[in-house]
């Protein structure tokens, strides 16, 4: 009789257990961690999306071999950034703290979603030399300080919102940056330019301010 009632307890907490971790969210488990650096690959893609749920860590590098996903980091918080190899990528975000985005490789395409607390929140954007790509970040509400690499050559599309800005913090003469609009009524509370860069500006902005360091900027104007 204790034996059966023994199999039938054995049999109800393995169930419940099964239960559990069937339950629970896809984490970071199955992903490479090395000296708190988490490494997503092309394997730890499910259904198109990558989950990173109640992590800290040094960084996170999502690597070239994704390709194509759904980011979502849910209580995240990165001593340094998020890094993007190379790919098409959606940016979701709650209750994540990161210090820059730093995106590098040909043809790199990001867009932060509209739900995303980094929509409001300052945030540095590390652009990689050599690398070329769009950013969508039509949604932000802050600041964004920006450094691009040499040969660097992006697109960063902005909204309709007056407080949100665009500082060029560290670029060289080589790297370029262009500016447009989500729509016709898009615009900006203020573009900074602080050092040398080739910048298109296609979007309205309330105001243009350049440094002494940006002498050898070259900055072309095709808004209203």
């Amino acid at each position: 009789m204790r034996n059966k009632q023994a199999k039938i307890c054995s049999l109800i907490l393995a169930t419940a257990i099964s239960s559990t971790f069937t339950a629970l969210p896809y984490t970071t488990k199955a992903m490479t961690e090395k000296n708190g650096v988490i490494y997503v690959t092309n394997k730890d893609v499910k259904n198109g999306k990558v989950i990173i749920t109640n992590k800290t860590a040094k960084s996170i590098v999502i690597t070239k071999s994704v390709k194509k996903a759904t980011i979502r980091l849910k209580g995240v918080k990165l001593l340094n950034g998020l890094t993007v190899e190379k790919g098409d990528y959606v940016l979701k975000t709650s209750r994540t703290k990161i210090k820059n985005l730093k995106i590098s490789g040909k043809d790199t395409n990001i867009k932060l979603d509209k739900s995303s607390d980094l929509n409001k929140r300052n945030f540095v954007l590390k652009i990689a030399k050599n690398t070329t790509g769009n950013l969508d970040l039509s949604e932000l509400g802050k600041k964004v300080t920006t450094e691009l690499g040499k040969n660097s050559d992006v697109n960063i599309k902005v909204g309709n919102n007056d407080k949100a800005s665009i500082v060029v913090k560290k670029s060289s003469t080589t790297s370029k940056l262009e500016l447009t609009g989500a729509n016709e009524d898009a615009s900006i509370s203020k573009i900074r330019v602080e050092s040398p860069i080739k910048l298109t500006v296609k979007v309205n902005a309330l105001t243009l301010e350049t440094a002494k360091k940006a002498a050898k900027a070259e900055i072309t104007i095709e808004n209203k």
